[in-house]
């Protein structure tokens, strides 16, 4: 383990000093996707999400036209296909929780190697750390993950999600979003009171709508899963992939499997 100390007792927490609120406290929100042969997939969708969280949060000096112009930069420059993250999060001199009002908003960009999509069908397993339940928050891809990180760590194998309950709500999972299929239908969360609201899982809604797949945003409950014919989640990284199982009950692959061919 390293320990660093920073000792800010004689001097002055200045604009070269700043107090990093994103690790104090969380105090940010953050977006990731994959850039390949040179353009960033669903760029205006990542743009779009990161400006709304912004506003949501109260970020004021968050500037949109240099996000873009960053990210012009980026597709502009000959970089290997690659995964990337954006994060933003409040910089202050003052201390405390209280967002001071020369806070200052400050935008990193990580650029990761590539990460390989599952080629084998996902087993969906329920993990014992429920997810935050907070409907001010719902939806925000902000900063406090630590309820994803703890469900993440039950999972023990590649192919596995472990999914994250609200009361005995299914919601999404650790990393992801997630889709069941009951009664010919496809049924996902709203999260409007936990959860992300991920840039695939809407492109699968748009899929549905385009394709007139039935469909519909509510409530899953533990008591469901039994009715459960085929499930799958999402994220920018996995795309769309196909459950073989959910909680140790077999699922059906042909519809989640030709839905991840057209995500995908």
């Amino acid at each position: 383990m390293r320990i660093e100390l920073q000792n800010y007792q004689d001097s002055t927490i200045d604009k070269n000093n700043l107090l990093n609120r994103g690790e104090m406290f969380g105090d940010g929100f953050f977006t990731t996707g994959v850039i390949i042969n040179g353009q960033i997939a669903f760029k205006d969708a990542h743009v779009a999400r990161l400006e709304s969280a912004a506003t949501q949060l109260a970020f004021k000096d968050f500037s949109l036209s240099d996000l873009q112009s960053k990210l012009d930069n980026i597709e502009n420059t000959c970089y290997d296909d690659c995964t990337f993250r954006i994060s933003v999060c409040r910089n202050q001199s003052s201390r405390g929780y209280k967002i001071s009002e020369k806070a200052t908003s400050y935008c990193k960009i990580d650029l990761f190697p590539l990460v390989e999509r599952p080629k084998s069908p996902c087993e969906l397993l329920i993990a014992r750390i429920h997810i935050n339940h907070n409907p001010s928050l719902a939806g925000i891809k902000h900063l406090n993950r630590l309820d994803s990180v703890l469900a993440s760590s039950e999972i023990e194998s590649a192919n596995q999600e472990a999914l994250m309950l609200d009361g005995d709500k299914l919601i999404c999972g650790s990393r992801s979003n997630l889709f069941v299929l009951i009664n010919g239908i496809w049924l996902t969360d709203k999260l409007d009171s936990c959860g992300i609201l991920g840039i695939t899982r809407q492109r699968v809604l748009d899929y549905f709508v385009s394709h007139g797949i039935p469909h519909k945003q509510t409530e899953i409950r533990l008591d469901d899963i039994p009715l459960i014919k085929a499930a799958f989640v999402t994220n920018s990284l996995i795309g769309a992939w196909p459950a073989k199982s959910i909680h140790g009950r077999s699922l059906s692959l042909e519809s989640s499997q030709q839905i991840s061919e057209f995500i995908n």
